[in-house]
This record gives structure tokens, sequence and C-alpha cells, in this order.
């Protein structure tokens, strides 16, 4: 669980619901047995504030996913590089994730019906959205349509 304003520097908010925002462990659970494991999102943010965060309506629009799974933003949008850097979203780990979930997408033509993919790929299956299918979107938005 993320705390958008962070808990040691806010703490009348830590149960707030409105400063509360799911999120992936950063890699603590492969860290705890010992592994070597990169730290990223909220693990990596430790007590850092950031500016651009997924409530922000215009946040998916700041960022763009290639196919090799790189996170891009444009250059004079300070606040986004400040978020990458914060949550360590250039980790290698998490490049090798997102370009794998990638990968699949990557072989079919231009002239795929990438409309109604993309549909799909917003849709839940169990009550769940299929992982990085915001960086799958972002690619084919930006590299297939």
């Amino acid at each position: 669980m993320e705390h958008l304003n962070p808990r040691q520097r806010y703490p009348a908010r830590q149960l707030d619901y409105g400063n509360l925002l799911a999120s992936c462990d950063g890699g603590q659970n492969k860290r705890s047995n010992g592994n070597e494991y990169p730290s990223c999102c909220d693990d990596h943010k430790s007590n850092d504030e950031i500016k651009v965060h997924p409530l922000l309506t215009d946040c998916e629009s700041r960022f763009v996913f290639d196919g090799d799974g790189d996170i891009i933003c444009a250059p004079d949008d300070e606040e986004a590089k400040q978020a990458i850097e914060i949550l360590n979203l250039k980790s290698p780990v998490l490049k090798n994730r997102r370009k794998a979930a990638i990968a699949g997408y990557s072989y079919y033509p231009k002239e795929h019906d990438w409309k109604m993919e993309v549909e799909n790929l917003m849709q839940k299956i169990d009550a769940q959205y299929i992982e990085f299918c915001f960086v799958i979107k972002s690619y084919v938005l930006n590299f297939k349509m």
C-alpha cells in the first residue's frame, strides 16, 4: 500500500483513504528470503513525495512505453522525470517485465484491429486487469496505430 503523502511526514494522513494507493511491493517479498533484488515503486520511494501519480487524470498521458519496455516522458516534464527516478521505474527488472508483456503484441501487423485490442486490454478478467495492461496500451497507441 502506497501513501501518496509519506506516513512519517504526514502522520495524520496515514489512514486517510484519499492518501492510499495500491502498489506493488517494490521487491520486498523477493528480498525477504535473502535474495538480492532491486527496489522499486513504494519501497524505493521511501519518504519522498511525487507529484505524478495514477490518481491524476493526466498521469497516463505523461508516460510512453516502447517495445523494449523503456519508460519515456517529455524532456521538459520535470515532475514525470522525478516520479521515474523516485520510484525507480527504469529498474532493469521492471523494464524486462514490461518488455515481456509487450512482446506478444509486437509481432502483429499494423493492419491488426488495434482499436479492439486496446478495448480488450482494458477489460477486467476475474475482476483484475492484465498485468502491465497500461504499458501494452501505451505501446499499441504510440507505435502500432
